[in-house]
């Protein structure tokens, strides 16, 4: 990697602007999962009690004998397994039904929104966690395992990364072969930036799990590496506040039904393996990890056996501190849009704003009109 580029997407540049903030209540991680793509919400938590659902999927739709059961109306999808044996611990609460009004179905846009906790028609310049004031005076206040910096955009001392290993041994590539001064304030950032990176790159290399290897291994796929790195940022006691992590290929038009069984799978075993292991460092209580995509799929399925855009959706929360159950509405799928689409129960900014204030005791202007969801214990 070249080192414009290096010092281009390793560090985000300081902004002003935060919002008033509360105290935070003890230490507080956040890991935003983007599931990209737009992951299917309804084989994801199913209404196997609705028939319209068996009848609009004739081959995608999961029989009744495989949905691990929550209520007598919705299951999740069987390869949820672990994240079922969580929520059966109290520990996972799903947020059915978010959204947001006048849905767009383009991914570039929608997700967008869900990153800046935009309305349709608001266009705001940075993510809705760059709102919130970082905990502490630490180096690092945000990481980025992977995709781009989505919520975390325009914070302050964010970095990005796939491999603590590599972020130092790029960083020593440049360590000790800046030497200037100058009055010029661009040349001052770009110096700033350089120290910055190294001071970034020291930290992690002295993080006393970097080199560790978990008790409970991560799965070899890309999430469960980057939820490896989740561990040892978080159980190292790197300062790290916020952390945004990336499955891609929910995109699913063709073939969904084992591309979706793949994808749930593999997050539902990566959560369970960072919940045991954060266990261990007895870190559980101090993190919360929340999924989010751009958009949900249509109810019909098309004739590639897979799904196309669609609107609401069902979400993730999970931690040390979550109040398990059901949450919002499970939209009506006997009344649908104009588009044949589902229609939203929950704003997704309820959903922010219950992190942000319950979780990380913190204030953003752009999600605290809309009411708190209660999945967070007091």
């Amino acid at each position: 990697m070249k080192r414009r580029d290096f010092l281009k997407y390793a560090v985000t540049l300081p902004v002003l602007g935060y919002t008033k903030d509360i105290r935070p209540k003890g230490n507080s991680v956040l890991v935003m999962v983007e599931l990209s793509g737009g992951n299917d919400g309804l084989n994801t938590l199913i209404p196997y009690s609705e028939p319209l659902y068996y009848s609009l999927r004739p081959s995608i739709a999961i029989p009744t004998k495989d949905i691990l059961k929550i209520s007598k109306s919705v299951g999740l999808h069987p390869s949820l397994k672990e994240m079922f044996d969580i929520y059966n611990k109290g520990e996972l609460a799903i947020v059915q039904g978010l959204g947001y009004p006048h849905p767009i179905l383009s991914h570039f846009r929608s997700i967008e929104i869900w990153n800046r906790a935009e309305s349709y028609n608001d266009y705001f310049p940075n993510g809705w966690l760059s709102t919130l004031r970082p905990f502490g005076h630490n180096i690092i206040k945000g990481v980025v395992t992977g995709g781009s910096f989505g919520p975390l955009e325009g914070m302050m001392d964010t970095i990005m990364l796939n491999s603590i290993d590599r972020f130092v041994s790029w960083a020593r590539v440049s360590e000790g072969r800046v030497y200037m001064q100058s009055n010029k304030p661009f040349i001052d950032k770009i110096i700033s930036i350089d120290r910055d990176i190294q001071m970034s790159a020291k930290l992690l290399k002295e993080n006393r799990f970097k080199n560790s290897k978990p008790k409970y291994p991560f799965p070899k796929s890309q999430i469960g590496r980057e939820f490896e790195i989740v561990w040892k940022i978080v159980c190292g006691d790197s300062g790290v506040s916020y952390i945004k992590v990336l499955q891609g290929g929910y995109d699913t038009h063709i073939n969904q039904k084992p591309i979706q069984k793949r994808l749930l799978s593999d997050l539902s075993k990566s959560i369970s393996i960072l919940r045991k292991n954060l266990i261990l460092c007895r870190k559980w209580s101090d993190i919360l990890v929340a999924t989010y995509s751009e958009f949900g799929r249509r109810v019909e399925q098309n004739a590639n056996g897979g799904t196309d855009h669609g609107t609401a959706n069902v979400h993730f929360v999970t931690g040390g501190r979550v109040k398990g159950g059901l949450y919002g509405k499970y939209p009506s799928l006997k009344h649908l849009d104009k588009n044949g689409n589902l229609i939203y129960t929950t704003d997704f900014r309820s959903y922010y704003n219950t992190i942000a204030k319950d979780f990380l005791h913190r204030h953003s202007h752009r999600v605290a009109k809309f009411e708190k969801l209660g999945f967070i214990k007091s």
